[in-house]
């Protein structure tokens, strides 16, 4: 039962927190960080196209599993449907506790953000907490056990998860293994988000921003405090960081790799992906990178040769164009990454909105019945849900909250409710 759910490889409890406050609203007249797409305004149109048919599809179907449900209501809240998303969700919280992890956590995060004040609403939430919370500990403890580190499919993701709804005495209680996650991923031998190296980059900016200022308040292996990541070189602020090695590493293996890495496979199926290229690996250094270590980016010669890949996947009606492995995940990662979202042009941007809207004016009945029939995951980095998301994203302008769901961070230096 622990299995099902995974990623595809690569080509008032215990515990519970309390409900994190609504993000505020943009400043009047400042643009979505990183930035938005130009034109991105009608871009949305054939995602609110694809939620008219999953909708139409639970309807027709009388009712639907609890992770197709959590992931329509998702794309509805994140395409400002708020009522409909909180229908959603109130539809599959009545179903009772589910077993996978991810979607227990969707859901408790969709009852905190969509739902009202109402009492039988708030009661619904906090149920739903207490589920999520639950299936997490079990999830987490049954892969620490099984010695499963990765970010997608093993204790890195679920632990980031579980710190994101954890109350304090349970960070407190995770912290030391999480740490010890990250270390491993660092053994890793790719520097791939959601495989390698990059992943412990996002726990450990999760862990530090959570930490007291000060290296001796950070479990091992974590730069204290949050803010700027800065490199590191075995101390920081007078004091021992310990193992393993951080961002500095992870960038100077970047610079070191030539073109032909794109066709090696070490940065993942077409070279250019979410998952182990230079658009994940943006995502896993940060929004608040070293002007130092940005420019070395910029510099890598494999920076130059991705963007020119991308503009041949553009131009391949073959290539993929899904979350994980695809198209969609580039796309995504301009929104979570600020470095890369400045190193890809606007013409590239504005053909790749084409491409992932065509997808979706392509996609089949059986395509949509997908959503249905997978799991939570599968549908979102696999299928039209996440193509749908990707494009939701290009105009709403607050953090993608759900990035921790699909093990990724949410655009801000905190990660998963880091710097609460």
């Amino acid at each position: 039962r622990r299995a099902r759910g995974r990623a595809p490889p690569p080509p008032g409890a215990a515990g519970m927190a309390p409900p994190p406050a609504a993000p505020p609203p943009p400043a009047p007249g400042r643009p979505a960080r990183p930035g938005g797409w130009p034109g991105a305004a009608g871009w949305t149109t054939a995602a609110e196209g694809m939620l008219a048919r999953l909708v139409g599809a639970v309807r027709q179907r009388g009712r639907a599993p609890a992770p197709a449900l959590a992931g329509v209501a998702l794309l509805a809240r994140r395409l400002d449907r708020r009522p409909l998303a909180a229908a959603l969700t109130r539809v599959a919280l009545g179903g009772g506790p589910v077993a996978d992890e991810r979607t227990a956590w969707l859901l408790c995060r969709l009852a905190d953000d969509c739902l009202t004040a109402a009492p039988e609403d708030r009661a619904l939430a906090a149920v739903a907490r207490r589920d999520a919370v639950a299936a997490l500990r079990e999830q987490y403890r049954y892969d620490l056990a099984a010695d499963h580190v990765d970010l997608i499919n093993g204790a890195g993701g679920v632990g980031m998860r579980l710190w994101d709804v954890a109350d304090d005495a349970l960070r407190r209680a995770v912290a030391p293994s999480l740490a010890g996650v990250a270390r491993d991923l660092t053994r890793q031998p790719t520097n791939g988000l959601y495989h390698g190296r990059g992943g412990a980059l996002l726990l450990r900016r999760m862990l530090a921003a959570a930490a007291p200022a000060g290296p001796a308040a950070a479990p091992s292996g974590v730069a204290a405090g949050p803010g700027v990541i800065r490199p590191d070189t075995g101390a920081a602020d007078g004091g021992p960081v310990g193992d393993p090695p951080g961002l500095a590493p992870v960038v100077d293996d970047l610079a070191r790799l030539t073109p032909a890495a794109l066709d090696t496979g070490e940065l993942g199926v077409g070279g250019v992906t979410l998952c182990y290229g230079l658009p994940g690996i943006a995502v896993a250094l940060g929004p608040e990178v070293d002007p130092d270590l940005s420019a070395e980016v910029d510099r890598a010669p494999v920076a130059a040769a991705s963007l020119t890949r991308l503009a041949d996947l553009l131009a391949d009606p073959g290539s993929d164009e899904t979350l994980c492995h695809g198209l969609a995940g580039v796309g995504l990662a301009m929104k979570l990454a600020p470095l890369w979202h400045r190193m890809v042009p606007d013409d590239l941007r504005t053909r790749l909105a084409g491409r992932l809207v065509g997808h979706l004016d392509r996609a089949d009945d059986a395509q949509v019945g997908s959503v249905f029939d997978v799991p939570l995951v599968h549908a979102v980095l696999s299928g039209p849900l996440g193509v749908a998301l990707a494009l939701a994203e290009t105009a709403n302008p607050t953090p993608p909250w759900w990035g921790a769901g699909m093990s990724l961070g949410d655009g801000t230096p905190t990660v998963a409710g880091g710097g609460r």
